[in-house]
């Protein structure tokens, strides 16, 4: 189709915005399949202003672009005012060809440098992106995250998370990063944007700036619009309470780490172990630092530093602990001897009895070992 013939067929649209919709998402990049995505999980789209106008005007500026560069400054500037600058600060209404080109052409293709194809992806996962708050919230999330010395090429490559992380809302990922930098948990900025981009921490992402334009993805629900993260059963956290209450257990949990378990560096912690700050402070890690301390002697001085070490441990319930302790001992391994071993194998308290220790039990006896207590001591 030449372009004075689409010019034309462009200037006797008017019956369905729908329909202009979808003329400014195809001119823009998008595919059918991808249109048909889009609409299915975003019908609000087609609500919204198409802006087919613009692509008229973009047009006209590529034609303007084709003579000097000076020239047309100087046509388009009066006053030194650029006409076209002040006319976006007017509008405040975003059409659909604004959100479209800035995520999809601008902010994904230019910036990140994705393949066309790729970038299509990403938009099917999340059409949100294309609506007015999502294509703003997208760029900022984009900003937030090169700020944390996190590179354009880094999250490009993972292709995967970039969606959902483009999902986030940026004023959400903004409080979890001054949280993360506060004396709370005194975590150093070059240090949150690698964090942020693990899949260890998409739990505690999701508790605190959860996935607001994506589609629904596997294991999760959408609960007013957003998407959440169904709990397992023994899950850390009640959906029906707020981020602000996530945040009071969060700062309640950090500081009982500090100053009552005796963590010097909770940073490190929170980097190892991201979902250790949901979990609550009386109802979980207060009970499974008792226990080691109590039940299996490991020192004041020893504790601290084996959280340190292995911080997965204050997310095990004292049941299962137990159950490991207790066939220990059945399997003639000493209690005064459990502190030695913690020590030096604190995983060993994560273990299945049924399915990982009793195997390895069968195994040795099956070799001639007789005495599997003594053995493993």
């Amino acid at each position: 189709v030449s372009d004075s013939g689409e010019d034309a067929h462009l200037n006797e649209m008017g019956g369905s915005n729908l329909e202009s919709v979808i003329n400014v998402l195809l001119h823009n990049g998008l595919i059918g399949t991808d249109i048909v995505s889009i609409m299915s999980h975003t019908p609000s789209l087609a609500l919204m202003i198409s802006g087919e106008e613009q692509i008229l005007e973009e047009k006209a500026q590529r034609k303007v672009e084709v003579g000097s560069v000076l020239n047309s400054s100087e046509e388009l500037m009066v006053d030194g005012i650029d006409e076209t600058d002040t006319e976006d600060v007017a509008t405040e209404v975003q059409t659909v060809y604004d959100a479209s080109k800035q995520v999809l052409r601008l902010l994904l293709c230019d910036s990140l440098g994705l393949r066309k194809y790729d970038a299509r992806k990403i938009i099917r996962s999340c059409p949100g992106l294309l609506t007015s708050r999502g294509s703003h919230s997208a760029e900022q999330v984009i900003e937030l995250m090169t700020s944390l010395g996190v590179s354009h090429s880094a999250l490009a490559r993972d292709k995967s998370y970039l969606p959902v992380l483009l999902s986030r809302s940026s004023s959400s990922l903004f409080r979890l990063v001054a949280f993360l930098s506060s004396d709370a948990v005194r975590m150093t900025v070059d240090s949150i944007g690698p964090l942020l981009r693990r899949k260890e921490c998409s739990v505690l992402l999701d508790a605190t700036a959860p996935a607001e334009y994506s589609s629904l993805r596997k294991g999760m629900l959408t609960d007013g619009g957003v998407a959440v993260r169904i709990p397992d059963p023994n899950k850390l956290i009640s959906r029906s309470e707020d981020i602000s209450n996530i945040y009071r257990r969060m700062r309640s949990t950090a500081s009982f780490l500090r100053f009552s378990v005796g963590i010097t560096d909770l940073s490190k912690v929170v980097a190892s172990y991201p979902r250790v700050l949901l979990l609550d402070s009386l109802g979980q890690v207060s009970p499974v630092v008792s226990f080691l301390r109590d039940d299996i002697g490991l020192d004041q001085e020893t504790l601290p530093k084996m959280i340190q070490a292995f911080p997965v441990i204050l997310g095990v319930s004292v049941t299962e602990m137990r159950s490991v302790t207790d066939y220990l001992i059945s399997i003639e391994v000493k209690a005064d001897s459990l502190p030695k071993i913690i020590r030096a194998f604190p995983a060993v308290l994560t273990m299945n009895v049924r399915s990982k220790m009793k195997p390895v039990v069968e195994y040795l006896r099956s070799i001639g070992v007789v005495n599997v207590g003594r053995f493993i001591t």
